[in-house]
């Protein structure tokens, strides 16, 4: 007797499990799955501004990362080497990192940016041009 069993579970594929879609990612996923993004951009490339930015949600309670096209630092001040050379690059992975709260990219101008989603682009809670 051979028994070949697939388990293959299916979310939202019948009427019953599609009714608890909100209830389950509500559960699981905190703040409705929305990332605090602030952009500074800095013509000095200096990232003091957006260190003290950084403190400041950190202050808040967020797990906040900031990063520019060439350094990522984490809530503790470390520096998290990560294989990439573009601000977008860095901001694609961080944003699915579930570690991050919120993300404060350091651009050197608005050029670096013009690569990040439209939605991204529109939705971010602050630009500032602190150069």
């Amino acid at each position: 007797v051979i028994n070949e069993v697939n388990f293959a579970p299916l979310l939202g594929g019948g009427e019953i499990s599609r009714r608890y879609i909100p209830e389950y990612l509500a559960r699981i996923v905190d703040d409705g799955g929305r990332i605090d993004i602030e952009v500074i951009i800095d013509g000095s490339a200096s990232l003091s501004a957006a260190r003290q930015r950084q403190q400041s949600l950190l202050d808040r309670g967020l797990r906040c990362w900031l990063t520019s096209a060439r350094r990522t630092v984490g809530p503790d001040g470390s520096e998290r080497s990560l294989p990439f050379a573009t601000l977008v690059e860095r901001f694609h992975a961080l944003i699915l990192d579930r570690s991050v709260d919120a993300l404060v990219l350091a651009a050197g101008s608005e050029a670096e940016l013009r690569d990040l989603p439209g939605s991204v682009a529109a939705r971010t809670g602050s630009m500032v041009a602190a150069g």
